[in-house]
Parts: structure tokens; C-alpha cells; sequence
């Protein structure tokens, strides 16, 4: 995601397009973890569970200082642990407050999930127009597997598979106006590849929500109580919900594991996908190639595959014997 405030571009990872970006690059929040304690209250401690406990991470201003931009950017810190711990996703208000979800509860393979600690969404706020959050505000610390955070429509939305939950803050004070309504429920989480499940929400330029899920991770979503033979399939792809109308989509299938998705100046909803082929063009009603497995529908005649011109892997090892970090640099990523 992109955003430009001040003449600063803010990024979460999302695809942006250079043509329309103008000024300094500002990465909003440093993504490396350290496993120090939390800043307050009684939120559940946080445990190592790196192999190496002698591990240090690289300090946020030398890994801003150590990354390349292309001439006329600049990557500075915006907010570092302690004050934010684990990010997986943003979203900025309309007041300019950006909403950071931490996620704690994904855990080591054999775990899944560990259920002791909670996730929560926090507020940050840059007061006197430094370039460095100064106010740091949790607006909730009681959700788990937690994905994804969007505002708008009077409050604030959060993926936490099985469910899109919707917690009300009408008057914008950064406090919950009431407990978390389930607004779908029905996506899953695989029980192998378990990190393909719901995340990336983001408002469409048409006004509606959308997001992302992996192939291991199919379900049949809807409201809750609505019947399962009324329920919308998904297996991987992109899909959107209309906020007030209460619909949902699934505008494509297919692909693996989607963690990011953009609109060019046309509309045009480009996604990136973090196995097989990495950059795709979303058309609705279209059926992505996987990696493995069946489409849905047995009567699709031949998937889709990927735009971009290369791989980011050695196709002669295929995708999991080439993760040794050389192949992987070498093809951008």
C-alpha cells in the first residue's frame, strides 16, 4: 500500500506504481523483529522462539540506512520496538493515523497457533510533523490471528480467520464503541500450509472491501447463520465485501499465496503472490494457476498464469529446493 502525506510516501509492502509517486519514501514502520518486552500493561508476554537466542537483530536506523532506493528516495523510521512489535499490516485513517496490526499468535509449524497470546491494533500518530510517531495509542488487544486492519464506514475492520469482524468507533476517538461484530465468517485456515489464510484488506476505488486468501486455505463464506448452500466458494484468489449492501464476491480464483494487491491509474487491480509466479493481473471470473491441485470448477478448460517476464526462483530446482537464499536473490526476491 501507498499513500502520500506531506510529500511523504508511507509503504506496508504493497505494489505502487513509480510514475505517480513524487518526493522522499518514508518506510513507515522498520519490519524486523525483535523480540523485546511489550510497553504495557497486561498484555501476555512475549517468549523467543528463534533457534538462535544469541540473535540480534540489525537496529531500525541501520536497516533503513543499509536499504536501496531508486534517486529521489529516501527510507527513513518511522516507528521501531518497543513501541511497535511483529507488524503484518496497516492502514491510515483520514486524519492521517496509521493503524498497525501485531500479530502474535502465528507460531512454529508443530504450534500452528498459539492461543495463549492475543494480537492487538494499535494507533500511531505523528504530532509535530517530524517524521516520527510520537503517540502511540492500542485501540484493541483482544483478537487472535489477526491479519489484516482497514477503516472506514465508522469503525474499523479487521481479518481474523474464519472471520471479517467489524468493531464500531463512530466518533473516531480511537476507543471501540462496542464488542467486535462478525461481519463474514467461513474462510478457513489449512491445516499444513496454514500461513495462506485471509488477509490484505484494502478499499477499492468502487467502495468496496477487498481481499486476499490462498489456495490451502478454501472456504465457503457469508454471513453468519447464512445456509451453506447459499455461501460463496473461494479457493485462493481475491475477493471483495460491500459494506452496507452486505455482499460478498469472490471476483477470481486460483494462484497460492497472495499477500499484496494494488489498482494502477485505470482501476486495474494488479496482486503479487509469494510462490509459483509472483505478479498477476486480476480479471473477474478468472481461474489462476496453483501449484498444485484442482480448480474448483471442473469445467475450467485452462488457467491463467502470471504476467511478469521471469521467475523468482531456479525453475530447473522448482520452488522449494531452490530456497537456499542465492537462486532466490538472484531472480529479485
Amino acid at each position: 500500500m501507498s499513500a502520500t502525506f506531506a510529500g511523504r510516501i508511507f509503504s506496508s509492502g504493497r505494489i505502487f506504481s513509480h510514475a505517480t509517486i513524487a518526493g522522499r519514501l518514508l518506510l513507515l514502520i522498520a519490519l524486523f523483529q525483535s523480540l523485546c518486552a511489550a510497553i504495557s500493561d497486561d498484555f501476555p508476554e512475549i517468549y523467543n522462539s528463534e533457534r538462535d537466542r544469541n540473535a540480534k537483530p540489525m537496529a531500525a536506523e541501520k536497516a533503513a540506512a543499509s536499504l536501496s532506493v531508486p534517486a529521489g528516495f529516501q527510507v527513513s523510521v518511522f516507528a521501531s520496538e518497543p513501541m511497535v512489535q511483529n507488524p503484518i499490516a496497516m492502514a491510515f485513517d483520514r486524519r492521517g493515523r496509521i493503524w498497525v496490526a501485531e500479530n502474535y499468535t502465528y507460531a512454529e509449524r508443530q504450534q500452528r497457533f498459539d492461543l495463549s497470546l492475543r494480537d492487538r491494533v494499535l494507533i500511531f500518530e505523528d504530532s509535530n510533523n517530524d517524521g516520527r510517531a510520537d503517540q502511540r495509542t492500542v485501540f484493541t488487544d483482544d483478537v487472535q490471528i489477526l491479519t489484516s486492519v482497514e477503516i472506514g464506514h465508522g469503525g474499523v475492520w479487521l481479518m481474523c480467520p474464519p472471520r471479517l469482524l467489524f468493531i464500531p468507533d463512530t466518533d473516531e476517538d480511537g476507543k471501540p464503541d462496542g464488542p467486535a461484530q462478525v461481519a463474514l465468517d467461513g474462510f478457513t485456515i489449512g491445516q499444513d500450509s496454514y500461513h495462506n489464510f485471509a488477509n490484505g484488506l484494502r478499499w477499492g476505488p468502487d467502495g468496496w472491501l477487498y481481499g486476499r486468501c490462498g489456495h490451502s486455505c478454501p472456504g465457503w463464506i457469508g454471513q453468519p447463520g447464512t445456509p451453506q448452500d447459499q455461501r460463496v466458494p473461494i479457493d485462493g484468489g481475491i475477493w471483495r465485501y460491500h459494506p452496507t449492501r452486505k455482499v460478498v464476491e469472490v471476483l477470481c480464483h486460483g494462484t497460492v499465496n497472495p499477500w499484496g494487491h494494488d489498482w494502477d491509474e485505470f482501476g486495474e487491480l494488479f496482486f503479487i503472490n509469494t510462490v509459483i509466479g509472483h505478479l498477476w493481473h486480476m480479471m473477474p471470473g478468472a481461474h489462476f494457476k496453483e501449484s498444485f491441485g484442482e480448480s474448483m470448477n471442473p469445467l475450467v478448460y485452462e488457467r491463467m498464469d502470471m504476467i511478469a517476464d521471469h521467475f523468482h526462483f531456479d525453475t530447473s530446482l522448482g520452488w522449494s529446493k531452490s530456497r537456499d537464499g542465492k537462486a532466490t536473490d538472484h531472480g529479485g526476491g
